[in-house]
């Protein structure tokens, strides 16, 4: 039994190694780079014998599954998330999601207004870079009712 488990935890490691690798064998993701609020298309490479209405996806953020051999998604908060087509690819493909982009450089934030600092992961840190230790953060503030984000880098 014990063989079995350490089979099946390195068969999931290789699968989720290989799976993250830029070039892979089973989707076609557009874009490559994904960013917050931003739609994302996955598409099947090999769709040989399958039914359509078989295939769902899983888009690890506990959103609604997507169906079909193709379809969009829209993730809404930055991090790291597991892709599953369970009837398609057997292990989880992971996709790294970047905190948004929508407004073009330079943005100037005003810190005397209300703002939000997150880390790299898109984890909620607080109001206050003060407080901040040495790192990368994200501030994110609404800016004529569009929410603008501006990477800040602390270097004390």
């Amino acid at each position: 039994m014990k063989k079995l488990f350490l089979f099946i935890v390195l068969l999931t490691t290789i699968l989720v190694a290989k799976a993250q690798s830029e070039e892979n064998d089973y989707f076609i993701i557009n874009p490559e780079k994904i960013y917050v609020n931003q739609p994302v298309t996955f598409t099947m490479k090999h769709t040989e014998g399958l039914d359509p209405d078989d295939i769902y996806w899983d888009f690890g953020d506990g959103s609604e599954y997507g169906w079909g051999f193709s379809c969009t998604h829209t993730y809404t908060k930055s991090g790291v998330y597991y892709l599953d087509v369970p009837n398609y690819f057997s292990g989880v493909f992971e996709i790294l999601v970047h905190p948004s982009t929508s407004i073009k450089e330079p943005i100037t934030i005003n810190y005397e207004a209300k703002y939000e600092v997150y880390d790299v992961t898109g984890r909620f840190i607080g109001n206050n870079i003060d407080v901040l230790k040495n790192g990368i953060y994200f501030i994110k503030q609404k800016i004529d009712n569009k929410y603008c984000s501006k990477k800040i880098v602390i270097m004390k």
